[in-house]
């Protein structure tokens, strides 16, 4: 995979692409040991074809290159409270109308390429959740992921647990106040925090 200007991050658009994307999310996670092996090479849940979800491709030439999806916040709740349940509900007895971030996935190419499609992709994600006024963007990363994600503003929400249904991996809750980051995302952390941050959000 490499770094092109040709590469077009948008809405994920009918039958084919989802299909492709959860194959590609099929071969991330397998290739992780997050997942067994099956006989439809896909990996799907029921959050991937409501109404209450957005997902995002990369593409090039007709290739799909990565995907993430954006998860509001509905009567079937959002797919981390199978194993963060108070984090979740503690933010909605707030008031505040959540989201989660979840899926991320790219195909494999070069650390440096991965890292850009990477912000491309979580660029567009959070755009979409700027214009849909959500207050709390919500994510559930491994433990490697979790000095990253800080250095984006995210915040912790609980201790870490086991998914179950990723061969017990150990995640973590973090959650982002959509706005605050806009307002401190210049000032707060290291000069290599906030141009890291401006990729993002400018």
């Amino acid at each position: 995979m490499q770094e092109s200007e040709k590469i077009v991050v948008r809405k994920a658009n009918g039958h084919d692409e989802l299909q492709a994307i959860f194959r590609l999310r099929y071969e991330s996670y397998l290739r992780k040991g997050y997942i067994p092996s099956n006989q439809d090479g896909i990996m799907l849940d029921e959050w991937d074809e409501s109404p209450d979800t957005t997902h995002f491709v990369a593409m090039e030439s007709g290739e799909l290159l990565g995907a993430v999806r954006l998860v509001l916040d509905s009567i079937k709740g959002l797919p981390m409270e199978r194993v963060f349940p108070e984090a979740i509900k503690k933010l909605r007895k707030q008031g505040r109308k959540v989201a989660e971030a979840s899926t991320l996935v790219v195909a494999e190419g070069p650390s440096g390429s991965s890292r850009k499609l990477w912000m491309k992709l979580c660029r567009t994600l959070w755009m979409e959740a700027e214009a849909r006024h959500i207050d709390d963007l919500c994510i559930a990363v491994t433990q490697n992921h979790v000095g990253f994600y800080k250095r984006l503003l995210f915040e912790n929400m609980g201790r870490g647990r086991h998914y179950k249904s990723l061969n017990g991996i150990l995640a973590y809750p973090l959650r982002v106040c959509v706005s605050g980051v806009r307002t401190s995302h210049k000032s707060d952390g290291s000069n290599h925090d906030r141009s890291l941050r401006r990729q993002l959000l400018e």
